[in-house]
């Protein structure tokens, strides 16, 4: 089955729901003569060794995350933060603060639904916040928001990664069909990191940086924003209101 582009879909209690545009690295069919984003290169270059030694006893936690479109993960490239559901970002705050992450670091591997791949590793570097939402994700219904630094970004099909076995679930399924804010064990994380790391990736969404930077300048005009600096994630944060 062809990815999806925008389309209609059902749900599993048979509501449709519009699934994101897929972004224009999946639909463009890449060529041999394509390029990969110079961002790209340096990035993983530097983090390569980083992520290894962060990743050194199985104290590390690793976590899958499932975005819902490439535009929330380019803003969560762009400003460093991310946002889940109130009990998943509660689960990871509790994680976070009891673990002590500087000894004992938290990992995501980021999936973009209906992508087929997984697009980069990240680890959280703050504490939720859970008196301000970030007005620029794709659906405005997400609360709170954390800090995450950006360790590697790249393009890797789940071809590449299904025969990864989740030991922690009845079926043993693949690491491929984990749901948002599922954890992954200390072996399978391995795995997955080894094959991540070593796969020759030939896009990134480095490649769409510019793409979602136009449509974020029309979603602000949508939404009547006005940010002092585009640049400055605070500038973007709006209070919750106590209920």
């Amino acid at each position: 089955m062809a990815p999806s582009n925008g389309k209609l879909s059902l749900t599993k209690n048979g509501k449709k729901r519009r699934r994101p545009k897929l972004a224009p690295r999946y639909t463009d069919a890449a060529s041999d003569a394509h390029v990969l984003d110079p961002r790209s290169i340096a990035m993983n270059a530097e983090n390569e060794p980083l992520l290894h030694d962060v990743f050194t006893t199985s104290t590390c936690r690793c976590f899958i995350l499932k975005s819902f479109s490439d535009a929330n993960l380019h803003k969560s490239l762009k400003y460093g933060i991310w946002s889940s559901t109130y009990a998943h970002n509660m689960q990871l705050d509790q994680i976070f603060k009891s673990d002590l992450s500087s000894v004992r670091p938290v990992l995501f591997f980021f999936s973009v639904c209906d992508t087929r791949h997984f697009s980069g590793i990240a680890r959280m570097t703050s504490s939720v916040r859970t008196d301000a939402k970030f007005a620029l994700w794709e659906k405005p219904k997400y609360e709170g928001v954390f800090h995450v630094e950006w360790l590697l970004v790249k393009d890797v099909p789940n071809h590449a990664l299904t025969g990864i076995k989740m030991s922690n679930t009845p079926s043993k399924k693949s690491i491929t069909s984990c749901r948002d804010c599922e954890e992954v064990l200390y072996d399978e994380a391995s795995e997955f990191i080894s094959i991540f790391t070593k796969f020759p990736h030939r896009t990134s969404a480095w490649d769409d940086y510019n793409h979602f930077d136009r449509l974020q300048t029309q979603l602000e005009a949508k939404r009547s924003l006005r940010a002092s600096d585009p640049t400055d994630v605070s500038t973007y944060l709006t209070p919750i209101e106590p209920v």
